[in-house]
């Protein structure tokens, strides 16, 4: 768009029509997430704080529920209270899970550790970022409408 003259930007910029960036991502992988984010935060609530920053759900897939942690030593641990945890999980989500969890994989990957404490730490802060996010995208959408009137 850079090699386009001024006033051919703005005939363009006139042209496109913006969408929310929420419309723009299926109904299905939306669901899907906002799932995955409260099967988080449960989790969060029945861990100790040593766990709770290291540990996140991936997953749910058939009746496996798939964790991720960044070391062996808090897998292990996590290991030892998987029975507790999918009985929990089990009672808060079974309705809404298509099937009961009835076992917890847990994979490792260290390079989790390598990422800012303000993304690895993010359970408190998920809708403080996500409600930041949409007003920014709506602030650019006023923007760019206001530019091209």
């Amino acid at each position: 768009m850079s090699g386009l003259a001024r006033g051919d930007r703005r005939a363009l910029m006139r042209t496109v029509q913006f969408r929310p960036i929420h419309s723009l991502i299926e109904a299905k992988l939306l669901n899907r997430t906002q799932n995955i984010q409260s099967l988080t935060a449960s989790l969060h609530s029945r861990l100790s704080s040593e766990l709770r920053h290291h540990c996140w759900v991936v997953d749910v897939i058939g009746n496996t529920l798939v964790l991720i942690t960044d070391n062996a030593e808090r897998a292990t641990i996590l290991r030892y209270q998987q029975h507790e945890l999918v009985k929990q999980i089990n009672e808060e989500f079974g309705h809404t899970l298509a099937t009961p969890v009835r076992r917890i994989k847990i994979k490792i990957d260290y390079n989790l550790t390598k990422l800012p404490s303000n993304i690895v730490n993010s359970s408190n802060r998920d809708n403080k970022v996500i409600n930041q996010a949409k007003h920014h995208c709506q602030q650019m959408l006023n923007l760019l409408n206001k530019s091209n009137t």
